[in-house]
């Protein structure tokens, strides 16, 4: 057996899995960010809805 090999592949697979975790958390937490960003634009966005707005138009003026 090649004990140097093995160790080395072992470290290889164990460097790429944590890079990959790594990776994993923070797209979770980019989405995590945009769907907060996402839900307090519709808040701002229900707030600032009126519902008369561009119903009576002035053609005398």
């Amino acid at each position: 057996m090649d004990i140097p090999g093995i160790s080395s592949a072992s470290m290889s697979l164990l460097t790429r899995n944590v890079g990959s975790d790594i990776g994993t958390a923070l797209l979770k937490k980019a989405l995590d960010n945009e769907e907060e960003t996402n839900n307090n634009m519709m808040k701002l966005l229900e707030q600032a809805a009126n519902p008369d707005l561009g119903a009576h138009v002035n053609t005398v003026a």
